[in-house]
């Protein structure tokens, strides 16, 4: 059973980061990508409907993008970056409620057919939770899915990377909180 992240006396650590920059990475045509978003979780439903709400956006903007891309017939890329069929997004909690992230995980390679992963710590700043308890979770799922046979490179998914806290991006979260404010200010009474 997984335990809360505050019950490891000595800290957490499950090695550095991998960061993404500049969105999804690009996949071979073979391969199937998984995006995690994973929060804290919480005691309240809406709290935890939000993430796999903005996970099903992201999803959807994703395919969006896609289609617009293979809509132009001027794109001569050689790559082929994430879609509707390659990529799947899913979320987790920490802790608290369902799903947890060795389940989602689990869900997203075998069920979904993931190849690879990038887990998404879903928090405005590098705190803790973000740098220490996710990660070490993560390396508890991973060798929890090692020992079901489902990573490796024999296996479905080859490997479950850690990207950054959302917050870390300075630039885009200075652009969402001019957003925000230009929102607010529109909609003023």
């Amino acid at each position: 059973p997984l335990l809360s992240p505050h019950a490891y006396a000595d800290g957490t650590y499950a090695g550095p980061a991998v960061g993404t920059e500049g969105g999804p990475a690009e996949i071979a045509a073979t391969q199937k990508l998984g995006i995690l978003l994973i929060d804290h979780g919480s005691k309240r439903r809406a709290s935890n409907e939000h993430i796999h709400d903005v996970a099903r956006m992201y999803e959807n903007r994703l395919t969006v993008n896609n289609d617009a891309t293979n809509d132009d017939e001027e794109t001569t890329t050689t790559t082929t970056t994430t879609t509707a069929t390659s990529t799947i997004v899913r979320a987790a909690h920490m802790e608290i409620c369902e799903p947890s992230i060795v389940n989602s995980l689990r869900e997203m390679i075998a069920v979904d057919g993931a190849t690879r992963v990038v887990c998404v710590p879903y928090f405005l700043s590098p705190g803790r939770h973000a740098t220490e308890d996710v990660p070490a979770l993560i390396a508890e799922a991973r060798r929890e899915l090692d020992g079901e046979g489902l990573l490796g490179e024999e296996a479905v998914c080859s490997e479950i990377l850690v990207s950054d806290a959302i917050g870390t991006h300075l630039r885009s979260m200075l652009g969402a909180v001019d957003d925000l404010v230009e929102w607010t200010l529109s909609n003023e009474c």
